[in-house]
C-alpha cells in the first residue's frame, strides 16, 4: 500500500506541511489566544492545496525540467491531481466555514501559483504574503494588526529571502553567496524579536543555537558550491521550526515550543528522502 501512496506524498510535498502549524501557533501566542486545531488543519490543507495546484499548473514545463515529478512521470493523472486539489480546498473551508481570512489565504496561494513566473519578485512577495497571512489567521485576524506588524515584517523578509534564494537554485552567481550571508544574519537576529515581544526565557537559547548551526552550515555549503541546490532550500525551510519554537518559548506555554521542536527531526529526515522546494 505504501508504494502507491508515495507518489501522492511527493505530489503534495507532504513533509513541508510540518512547517505550517508553528506559524499558526506563533500568531495565536502573540495575540494571547488559545491555539486552534481547526485553524491549524484548515491552513495545512490549503498549504497542500497550493503544492498540488503548483504541480498541475507546471506540468507542461515539468515534462522537460522535472520529468521525475509524479505528473510528468505518469504516476498520477493530471485529472486525479486536479480533483484532489479541489477536495483539499473544500475540506479547508469545512474546518473554517465562512472565514474571510482563510478565503484571503486561498486567493494568495492561487495567485502565487499562476503569477510566480510573471516576475521573480512578484512571486516572492506573494509567497511571503501567504505565510504572513497564516500568522494573521492564527492571531484571530484582528483589525488592530499594528501590534503584530514587527512579526509580520520579520516573517515576510525571511520567506521573501528563502523564495528568492530558491529561484537561484543551480545557478552560479555571486548573488547566491551574498544572499545566503544576508539571510543567515537575519535568521540569527530573528529570535531577538521573540525576547522583546515575550518573556526572556532561557529556553529561547536552544533553538537559537540550532539556527546558528544550521544557518552557518548552509552558508558554508552554498559558498563552497558557488550556487544554491534544492537541499539548501530545504535547509532554510527546516529552520522555520526552531524559529517558531523560539517565539513559542517566549510567548506561549512551554509545551507548545517543545511540541513544535519535536517536528524538526521528522522534517529533516523527510528532506533527506525527497525534495520539498
Amino acid at each position: 500500500m505504501f508504494p502507491s501512496l508515495l507518489p501522492w506524498i511527493r505530489l503534495t510535498r507532504l513533509p513541508a506541511v510540518l512547517t505550517v502549524p508553528g506559524d499558526v501557533w506563533v500568531g495565536s501566542a502573540l495575540a494571547g489566544r488559545e491555539m486552534s486545531l481547526a485553524q491549524t488543519l484548515s491552513v495545512a490543507l490549503l498549504y497542500l492545496y497550493g503544492m498540488v495546484l503548483n504541480d498541475v499548473v507546471d506540468e507542461p514545463r515539468d515534462r522537460i525540467h522535472k520529468p521525475k515529478r509524479p505528473l510528468p512521470a505518469g504516476e498520477i493523472s493530471k485529472t486525479a491531481a486536479l480533483v484532489f486539489c479541489i477536495l483539499l480546498a473544500i475540506f479547508a473551508f469545512v474546518f473554517q466555514p465562512g472565514s474571510p481570512p482563510v478565503f484571503y489565504l486561498w486567493i494568495l496561494i492561487t495567485a502565487y501559483t499562476f503569477l510566480k513566473d510573471v516576475n521573480v519578485w512578484l512571486g516572492a512577495v506573494l509567497m511571503a504574503s501567504c505565510r504572513v497571512c497564516v500568522l494573521w489567521i492564527g492571531a484571530g485576524a484582528p483589525s488592530a494588526w499594528k501590534p503584530l506588524l514587527p512579526l509580520f515584517v520579520l516573517w515576510g523578509l525571511l520567506i521573501l529571502g528563502i523564495t528568492l534564494m530558491a529561484d537561484r537554485e543551480k545557478r552560479e552567481t555571486v548573488w547566491s553567496t551574498q544572499g545566503a550571508a544576508a539571510l543567515t544574519l537575519l535568521w540569527l537576529a530573528a529570535p531577538l524579536l521573540a525576547l522583546t515581544l515575550g518573556h526572556p526565557r532561557y529556553l529561547v537559547f536552544f533553538p537559537w543555537v540550532m539556527l546558528a548551526v544550521l544557518g552557518f552550515q548552509n552558508f558554508v555549503q552554498i559558498k563552497h558550491q558557488g550556487e544554491m541546490h534544492p537541499r539548501n532550500t530545504g535547509q532554510w525551510l527546516s529552520m522555520l521550526i526552531p524559529l517558531q519554537a523560539a517565539f513559542l518559548f517566549a510567548l506561549a506555554p512551554i509545551w507548545q515550543g517543545i511540541l513544535i521542536l519535536c517536528l524538526w527531526p521528522l522534517l529533516r529526515w523527510s528532506i533527506r528522502k525527497m525534495q520539498i522546494s
